[in-house]
This record gives structure tokens, C-alpha cells and sequence, in this order.
């Protein structure tokens, strides 16, 4: 796409130069401040980063709905803008439904002739979030960015048919990548799924599709190898349990973490932003003798995730039960049982809870596990090692397509929307 003909600066550091045809005014001439209440019997909106302001009814997550009366909330027009609670990571919100925002939000309307849709790519574009960064502070401790603050921030303004042009091109194309990124995204669940019916038929049935096979006596795991064993996971490993009921008292920064059944991810304890840091007093008092053997298993919440333990200084939450094995050969099997399919219904029928399941360390302890004689369980290992990495692999490489394509989708709004390239001849 090429660029226009001329260019100025628009002195605006997180936008630099623009169309030399083009304004830049404080937000105030553009947009103002709305505050209508008293309209309780409208249904109620949220203000999301991924969908812009919906209808709560319509979230897929659960929100919390408040309680009383709902003459304080403030009543938001199709068409208008909202500033949420979290602006400053995500930008400001566009509404394409008639409702009500809670109080703490801010509404805004035009007050001269704009393209709206142009305006939903500006106010989204990362440019004007870095703006919101820069510019406002005080913010990331819950505080609200109001409409004094955002009054005397500049905004770009192109000529209305070009704000139409650059809208109708943004949403061509981001309609194509969405397409695609959706392709490569269900392609990715392919894969997983490819995975775990590769797991499950190695783990239950064994490599051999000529094995006489016998009725296991367990509901989910059916029919099995004739000369297969059945135990439970108590009797097969030295330790079970879980981790800490309560909270640790926590510290800004240490090299000791608490964590919960959200930290165990493919595999491996991620101690990024949800691994709290705790003091190694309090890691001593919380410690557990875990080692090179133990598995760690997610329990409570999302149910069945694992983790290897490599020799992390962590304190486990309740929500994370740990497994030790009687040797390496047992951990590498016992891993992939846990991620096969028979085992994902075994949680399904043994959990219990209603939005927040768990899984208790009895039905853990009482688990069926399969016993293949070792050499077939070294054949099985190595079976599965070299099968998943391939297919990690792939899934893999479709996760690095999906991410350079999301950073080439937020490149192209912030490029269009700030000018950097003509689109006014695109749909000629």
C-alpha cells in the first residue's frame, strides 16, 4: 500500500508525521462527556477488550451482577464510546447496543460529524494505548481514566470520507484475517486432539492391535490388553497429597513462589505473573519433599493439567497435588495417562462442584491406573516421546503463524488508522 503524497508532523509523539491534509485536535472538540441515569429497566453491558461493549447476557464468562438498584448506572447509546477500568491496557471501548455501564465507567459522544467505525480502530489502535500510558498517570492501581483526563489528549482527525475509506478497509481485511487466524486456531485444536487420541490408544490398548484384549471391570477405560494389570495410583507411587489450605504471606520479590493448578501448563510450573513470590521463611514452613520423581496435577478449577517438578522453590496451593513415583519409568507413563482420554472422563465423572470443580486427593488416591510389564512401558514412552514431539511440533509452528499474523493485524490498524498508508483508492 503506498503512502500519501505529502506528509507533516503532527507533533504528536506516539503518532509523528501524518497526511499534511489532516487535523489533530484535543479529544474535547470531538467527543463529550454523557452521564444519563435513571433508566433501570435497560438490560445491563460490560465493557470487554476483546469485543468491545456487549450485553452481559452475551459473555461467555460469568459476571457478577449487581445487586439493588440500577438508577445510578449510566445509560449507553449505540453508537457511543466507554472508558473503562481497564482502558489503559486495551483501549477505549465502542458500543453497538442500547443499555446500562456502571458508574465507574465514562461515556462518550460526538459532538461533530465523525465515522464512528474509524474511530473504533483509533481508540483501539496499540499508538493511542501507549498515548494512554504515557499521558495519564496514576491509573494502574484501579483508578478509572475520567473524562478530564482523556479531554486534552490530541486525536487524530482525517477528512470524513477518508476516516469511511480507512473504516470499510480495515474491516475488509481484518475480516480476512480473522478468517484466517480462525482456520489456523481450529487447526491447532485439530492437533491437541490428534494428540490426545494418540496418547489414549497407546496408554489403554497398548501398540499392539493384535493383542487379545479382556473387559478392564472400570467404566471409562473399557476393554484393555489381556495381559495388563490394574492398580491403584496409591499403591503404585511413594506420596499424594496437596498443597497449602490458606494463604501465604507474601513478599514483592524473592526466588521462592506459591502456586496454584493454574501454573501448571504442558508440562512445565510457569512462574510468570499469577506464581506469587513468598520469603523463604515461609517457604521453609510450607515445605514439601518433593523431588525428581514427583508430578504435580492440577486438582481444583481446571482439572487435570500436570507438570514435571524440576527442583523449583515453590510452596503448592490446594489447587495443586503432587504425585511421587517409585521411579523414572512410572512418572514418564504415569504423564501420559493423565492426558489421555479415558483419564479426562474419569475427571469428568469424579469431580464434583458446579462452576468450580475439584477433584479430591480420595478419588485421586483411588484412580485406576494401568500396568503394562515395564518393557512394553518402554516401548510405549518412547512411542509416545517421539509422536508428540512431532506433533508439538506442528502445533507449534501453527502458533507462531497465529501470533505473526495478530502482530501484522495490529500493525495494519495503526498503520491506516494514523495515515502511514493511502487506502481512499481500495474499493474503487
Amino acid at each position: 500500500m503506498k503512502p500519501y503524497s505529502a506528509y507533516k508532523d503532527s507533533g504528536l509523539p506516539w503518532v509523528g508525521d501524518i497526511p499534511k491534509h489532516w487535523e489533530s485536535r484535543k479529544a474535547k472538540w470531538i467527543f463529550k462527556d454523557i452521564s444519563q441515569k435513571g433508566f433501570s429497566d435497560e438490560r445491563l453491558l460490560s465493557a470487554t477488550q476483546s469485543g468491545g461493549v456487549m450485553p452481559r447476557d452475551m459473555l461467555e464468562d460469568r459476571v457478577v451482577m449487581p445487586t439493588g438498584e440500577l438508577t445510578g448506572f449510566k445509560l449507553v447509546e449505540a453508537g457511543d464510546f466507554v472508558i473503562s477500568l481497564r482502558s489503559f491496557q486495551g483501549g477505549i471501548e465502542y458500543s453497538e447496543y442500547r443499555g446500562l455501564v456502571s458508574p465507574a465507567y465514562t461515556v462518550l459522544r460526538e459532538i461533530t460529524p465523525i465515522h464512528k467505525n474509524y474511530y473504533k480502530y483509533l481508540l483501539k489502535s496499540f499508538n493511542f494505548i501507549d498515548e494512554l500510558n504515557t499521558a495519564i498517570t496514576g491509573i494502574r492501581e484501579g483508578k478509572n481514566i475520567n473524562y478530564d483526563d482523556f479531554c486534552n489528549l490530541h486525536v487524530l482527525i482525517p477528512p470524513l470520507d477518508e476516516q469511511e475509506a480507512i473504516a470499510k478497509f480495515l474491516d475488509a481485511k481484518l475480516a480476512d484475517i480473522d478468517r484466517y487466524i480462525a482456520e489456523k486456531e481450529r487447526l491447532i485444536e485439530l492437533l491437541q486432539e490428534q494428540k490426545t487420541a494418540l496418547i489414549n490408544q497407546a496408554v489403554t490398548r497398548g501398540l499392539n492391535p493384535l493383542a487379545r484384549m479382556k473387559s478392564s471391570g472400570i467404566e471409562w477405560l473399557c476393554e484393555i490388553p489381556e495381559h495388563w494389570e490394574v492398580s491403584k495410583l496409591s499403591k503404585i507411587t511413594e506420596g499424594i497429597g496437596d498443597g497449602l489450605h490458606g494463604t501465604p504471606n507474601y513478599v514483592d520479590k524473592s526466588d521462592y513462589f506459591f502456586i496454584n493448578g493454574n501454573n501448571l501448563i504442558n508440562g512445565t510450573i510457569e512462574l510468570g505473573e499469577t506464581a506469587k513470590c513468598v520469603s523463604e521463611s515461609e517457604y521453609k514452613k510450607h515445605y514439601l519433599p518433593l523431588n525428581d520423581k514427583t508430578i504435580l496435577l492440577s486438582i481444583n478449577g481446571t482439572v487435570g493439567n500436570i507438570a514435571f517438578f524440576r527442583g523449583e522453590k515453590v510452596v503448592l496451593g490446594k489447587s495443586a497435588a503432587y504425585i511421587t513415583c517409585k521411579d523414572d519409568l512410572m512418572k514418564y507413563f504415569l504423564s501420559y495417562f493423565f492426558q489421555s482420554f479415558a483419564m479426562s472422563l474419569n475427571f469428568h465423572l469424579q469431580v464434583t462442584g458446579t462452576t468450580i470443580y475439584n477433584f479430591s486427593l480420595k478419588s485421586l488416591r483411588n484412580t485406576p491406573i494401568l500396568l503394562p510389564p515395564d518393557e512394553e512401558r518402554v516401548a510405549i514412552t518412547q512411542f509416545l516421546d517421539e509422536k508428540c514431539k512431532e506433533v508439538d511440533k506442528s502445533i507449534q509452528y501453527q502458533k507462531d503463524t497465529v501470533a505473526f499474523v495478530q502482530e501484522y493485524r495490529t500493525a495494519l490498524i495503526a498503520e491506516a488508522v494514523t495515515g502511514k498508508m493511502d487506502v481512499r483508492t481500495v474499493h474503487e
